[in-house]
């Protein structure tokens, strides 16, 4: 699907038009992630930017800034991942876990713990990861 980003203000040009679905606001509201099933991009209000941070060969399933905004977490396949949200280097990539299957993740408000709802060996459930 197609995502535009506007001015708000009536007879302002479009800022942005992407083939990017999927769309995240960082939390000070400068930057957005946007995300098709393989590539992960973010967009600078500030400096009118596009920049592509990644491709993958599966997809993207969950993305989310870190309540800093200094990190973007996201899943793809079994695996979840946080790279560093700086436009003017290369961006770091970690993966911070590895499950069996991955149903859902979030982190808490504070940015202190990850959890992920899935499966790792046989256990099945709720688990908790601490990101400080």
């Amino acid at each position: 699907s197609d995502s535009t980003l506007r001015t708000d203000n009536a007879g302002q040009p479009t800022v942005l038009q992407t083939e990017a679905g999927n769309i995240q606001w960082s939390p000070n509201g400068t930057t957005a992630v946007l995300w098709t099933d393989f590539e992960l991009s973010w967009y600078n209000t500030q400096h009118h930017t596009l920049k592509l941070i990644t491709r993958f060969s599966a997809p993207i399933r969950f993305v989310s800034w870190h309540p800093n905004g200094r990190y973007i977490i996201y899943t793809v396949g079994t695996s979840i991942h946080a790279i560093e949200a700086l436009a003017e280097k290369t961006n770091l990539d970690t993966t911070l876990a590895q499950f069996d299957s991955i149903a859902n993740v979030w982190v808490d408000a504070r940015g202190r713990q990850m959890f992920i709802a899935g499966n790792l060996g046989k256990q099945r459930g709720l688990f908790t990861i601490p990101l400080e």
